[in-house]
């Protein structure tokens, strides 16, 4: 997770905000929430009206929202105040840009999250082996220390997401199927 950190750092557009704040004993979580946060970086997302803030929802990982919160704290996007909101319920992912669906959810709770997500525009993020086939936008796809993401192209053109070429060329671009 460290290394695709440091990649996503280093490809973020200049001006992005600056580095994630992430503490010196940096645990796996802290890693996590900091490639959650540049992936905010390499996605355009449909307008929406106002200037509501930008909020990132976690479902099923409590230790990474508490990660996430140390993170992001203080931090905006497009002047957007930067905010995360603990999920329990799909209808609560229309307030959200972004949401990460923790594998300790459960596939049917997953499935129904993205559902919601996809109608609304939202980028889903998620580790479960079957994220993808599910209809999942982003799978951290962990190998020890290292990571690397796979992107299910589908799932984000049904939502009108767009995503920078700059993280597609980093990614492994895959064409998942709804189950």
């Amino acid at each position: 997770m460290v290394c695709l950190m440091a990649v996503l750092a280093a490809s973020s557009p200049a001006g992005a905000g600056g580095p994630a704040q992430v503490p010196a004993a940096a645990t796996a979580e802290h890693c996590k929430a900091s490639v959650l946060y540049y992936l905010t970086q390499f996605v355009q997302w449909p307008a929406r009206p106002g200037r509501q803030a930008f909020v990132i929802g976690v479902l099923g990982d409590e230790p990474l929202e508490a990660a996430l919160v140390q993170v992001v704290g203080g931090r905006a996007i497009d002047g957007r105040p930067l905010l995360v909101r603990r999920l329990s319920r799909p209808g609560e992912v229309g307030c959200c840009r972004m949401v990460y669906l923790g594998s300790g959810a459960g596939l049917a709770t997953i499935s129904r999250f993205l559902k919601a997500a996809e109608a609304a525009g939202v980028l889903t993020v998620g580790e479960s082996p079957a994220f993808e086939a599910l209809g999942g936008m982003i799978d951290l796809v962990p190998a020890g220390q290292w990571a690397h993401l796979e992107i299910n192209r589908g799932a984000v053109d049904r939502a009108r997401l767009q995503i920078s070429s700059r993280l597609l060329g980093l990614a492994r671009v895959v064409e998942g199927r709804r189950q």
